[in-house]
């Protein structure tokens, strides 16, 4: 079965480090608590830039990841942080 995988790249606003992860974080459980099919969401801040953070994020199938989309969590959660992220790069992976 191919999983779906998501990295998304996150360039913060100065000094919204801590609020960001706080805000990632929590929504990383709720996803996994909630979304059938979510394997994985790590939320990443970066050793090198204080202004840099990761989310990493494993489905089984592509139904899961649709599950992921429709249950309003990526609406709410771009919601919480816009104050915080200048950026977001968004990239889907396969993984067999």
């Amino acid at each position: 079965m191919v999983k779906v995988v998501i990295i998304a790249e996150y360039k913060l606003k100065p000094n919204s480090r801590e609020d960001f992860a706080r805000v990632m974080r929590e929504n990383a459980l709720g996803t996994l608590d909630e979304i059938e099919g979510c394997e994985q969401f790590d939320v990443l801040l970066s050793d090198d830039d204080p202004n840099q953070a990761f989310a990493y994020e494993v489905f089984q199938d592509d139904a899961a990841y649709q599950r992921y989309g429709a249950s309003g969590r990526v609406s709410r959660i771009r919601e919480a942080y816009k104050d915080m992220v200048v950026d977001r790069r968004i990239v889907r992976c396969l993984r067999e």
